[in-house]
């Protein structure tokens, strides 16, 4: 049974319905007030959604041990329980609201998405985020990306408009597949697993599929070092804080135009074509 309510007596009146064991997904629209305990006796329900709601969630939202998705979004003043781990929640969204941390008990989740939450500077150090397939902290404060080492099922990772100082190993990110980066700083040098697809996010070009892979123009502005994704083409012209490239034998065809600061592309026999305008520091 899916509920959509608009004022706080609507809440309390479902939750001391006959109604409210059957409720299995519920949206509350806006409210001006914190949102009642009796939330805790929907015991069926298993998708919520809030929109502009004042103050923290109530302590019974961890009593819902059917709980898989929950969604905040349009600006909620909200503070979510310190721990969840009673809710076998797979699916967290919180959207442009002032989110400071996340609670524990976040090990089942398979997506997160934390877009605009410019509050949250870090990721929880005691979540493993062993389930984690879809991670998007576009317009997040969180720089630090170690805390990943446990994503071993991560297959998509957004990181727009952010700055990342630190990246986890390769390896914790093996099954990756795609990084979407656009309008992100990065500090250092990184190395991206074998096969993953560089989504620039708007503007894309040169799209080839090869082997169940793509390679895209990328952005990557400000990264000093990259390793080629599992593809036969590959531009990442403009990106002039590039200072390395290695890869892994299966590019054919790179375009490093106006990466005035490549000195060294490695793996370079396997290479058909480059074109390097401007890569007046390069070894050649």
């Amino acid at each position: 049974m899916n509920i959509t309510l608009h004022t706080p007596d609507e809440m309390m009146a479902l939750c001391a319905s006959d109604m409210a064991p059957r409720v299995t997904s519920l949206e509350v629209a806006s409210f001006d007030t914190p949102l009642p305990e009796q939330i805790g006796h929907l015991s069926a329900l298993q998708h919520l959604t809030l929109g502009r709601c004042a103050s923290r969630l109530p302590k019974s939202l961890s009593t819902l041990l059917s709980l898989r998705s929950l969604c905040i979004h349009e600006g909620a003043q909200i503070e979510l329980p310190e721990d969840l781990s009673a809710c076998p929640i797979r699916w967290l969204m919180v959207t442009d609201t002032p989110l400071r941390h996340l609670p524990k008990g976040l090990d089942q989740l398979e997506t997160l998405v934390l877009t605009g939450c410019k509050a949250l500077s870090h990721l929880p150090q005691d979540t493993s985020y062993s389930a984690l397939r879809y991670l998007d902290l576009s317009h997040t404060g969180v720089r630090n990306l170690t805390q990943l080492q446990g994503a071993t099922e991560l297959q998509t990772l957004v990181l727009n408009a952010m700055v990342i100082e630190e990246w986890p190993q390769p390896m914790c990110l093996r099954k990756m597949t795609r990084l979407v980066t656009h309008e992100t700083q990065f500090t250092g040098t990184f190395e991206l697993p074998r096969g993953v697809e560089i989504w620039q996010g708007s503007g894309v070009q040169g799209i080839e599929c090869v082997n169940g892979h793509h390679s895209l123009v990328a952005d990557l502005r400000g990264w000093r070092g990259i390793t080629l994704p599992e593809a036969k083409w590959l531009d990442v012209s403009m990106s002039e804080g590039i200072e390395t490239i290695s890869g892994h034998g299966s590019v054919r065809h790179l375009r490093v135009d106006g990466c005035f600061r490549l000195t060294e592309i490695r793996d370079a026999e396997h290479l058909q074509s480059l074109s390097a305008k401007g890569c007046d520091r390069l070894n050649r």
